[in-house]
């Protein structure tokens, strides 16, 4: 328990170091985004690199000279920005027997941090031009629904669907039941059309989105900054936790929206 007159109530590097282990932990769609680091305030403007296709194989006629492509790469502007939580502590709740005061900043300001995360990378995620409507949500809805995916259908696709959804689908015959979650990328809760259903509340009920691996991508600056101060007027303790990063749409073709009905 900590006492009244402690100037530190937290274990400020403690809860940085925690913030910045865990957060990617609690980011659901993170093991399917593009991962880069940025060194920048908020604000600023990066430009992210986006190389592309040198094109297909040509016909040479023998002797003939081979012509030679250079590796391209397109420049994609995007903002850092930066999110910050902050928690009070009273004097009554430091000397509250009952209170956690450093377990209770880590779990409350890590899922502060990561839901945000996780919220701003699907808003990216549904700038995604490739739509489809489909009549239902099932394998002939799924059927059509990957579709705009043409002949690229040979990565592991994932369906982020609303709880209200998984409701729909856990009654197909066909949706294979992962009780266990799975061990693979990312946690299922089960499997169908071949596409791994992942419940989410980010997307809603009759929306869901059909992603591929780093659709979307986080630029995160190392680091989470946490400072405290104390308020001897109102003798309270405030602890601020602080972190940068960006988000894009990192490959447009790889994310399909949904909308089921007609």
């Amino acid at each position: 328990m900590a006492k009244v007159n402690d100037q530190n109530i937290i274990e400020k590097d403690m809860l940085a170091a925690f913030l910045e282990v865990k957060l990617i932990d609690a980011i659901k769609l993170y093991p399917l985004t593009k991962v880069g680091n940025v060194d920048a305030e908020a604000g600023a403007t990066i430009q992210v690199p986006q190389t592309q296709y040198i094109g297909d194989a040509a016909d040479v006629a023998a002797g003939a000279a081979i012509e030679l492509d250079k590796i391209t790469q397109t420049m994609a502007n995007c903002t850092v920005k930066k999110i910050a939580k902050g928690m009070t502590f009273t004097v009554e709740d430091i000397n509250n027997a009952f209170i956690d005061i450093q377990g209770e900043a880590e779990k409350q300001m890590l899922k502060s941090l990561a839901d945000k995360v996780e919220k701003d990378l699907f808003a990216e995620l549904k700038k995604g031009t490739l739509k489809v409507t489909v009549p239902t949500l099932d394998v002939d809805g799924l059927a059509e629904a990957i579709v705009p995916f043409g002949e690229d259908i040979e990565e592991q696709m994932y369906l982020f669907v609303n709880p209200a959804d998984l409701a729909v689908l856990r009654k197909d015959d066909n949706f294979i039941v992962n009780a266990n979650h799975g061990d693979g990328k990312i946690k299922s809760a089960g499997n169908i059309f071949g596409l791994e259903v992942v419940v989410t509340n980010r997307v809603e009920a009759n929306a869901p989105i059909i992603v591929k691996d780093e659709a979307v991508a986080l630029y995160l600056k190392q680091g989470v900054k946490v400072e405290e101060e104390k308020d001897i007027i109102h003798q309270v303790h405030n602890v601020v936790a602080t972190q940068h990063y960006a988000v894009m749409l990192h490959d447009d073709t790889k994310v399909v929206q949904i909308t089921v009905g007609a």
